[in-house]
């Protein structure tokens, strides 16, 4: 049994949107630019590992503070 290229594709298809709920997540809490964080994540996610590279450093990112007026 041969590993096609269509199963790759699909699996890297299947990672990019799991991943990018989960940057998109870690962005809002985490960046002021959330929609960047996931633009720069699908192009990753083409690589997964850097893909999970750059969630490990999201999340290892310290949360915004929120201004208390």
């Amino acid at each position: 049994m041969g590993f096609d290229g269509t199963i790759l594709g699909q699996i890297i298809l299947g990672w990019m949107v799991i991943s990018s709920f989960l940057v998109f997540y870690l962005a809002k809490r985490k960046t002021g630019t959330p929609l960047m964080s996931v633009i720069i994540n699908l192009l990753l996610s083409f690589i997964p590992l850097l893909s999970l590279i750059y969630i490990a450093v999201l999340s290892l990112k310290s949360d915004l503070v929120e201004k208390q007026e």
